[in-house]
């Protein structure tokens, strides 16, 4: 027997498509819509003013957990910041 070692993500892109198997195609673009997102990257050059946006769609969640105490706190920050985000828009 071997073992494979698998991140987060891997692991969580392995069950879904073991879960999109079990239920078929026809619930794939449920699954996919309901736990899809989208995540624009920003880079800023501030020696020539060069501004860059790119969005992706995404199934992963990046949190910043430097100075948190716990993950927890770090998502609920995450979660304040993007409503605020999108309360604004």
């Amino acid at each position: 027997m071997s073992h494979v070692n698998q991140d987060v993500q891997e692991l969580f892109k392995i069950l879904l498509d073991r879960l999109e198997e079990a239920v078929g195609a026809k619930s794939k673009h449920v699954l996919t819509s309901t736990l899809c997102g989208s995540m624009t990257s920003f880079v800023r050059c501030a020696e020539i003013g060069y501004e860059s946006f790119r969005a992706e769609n995404t199934m992963d969640l990046s949190l910043a957990i430097k100075d948190k105490a716990t993950v927890i706190e770090a998502l609920l920050v995450c979660v304040y910041i993007c409503v605020r985000v999108y309360t604004f828009q």
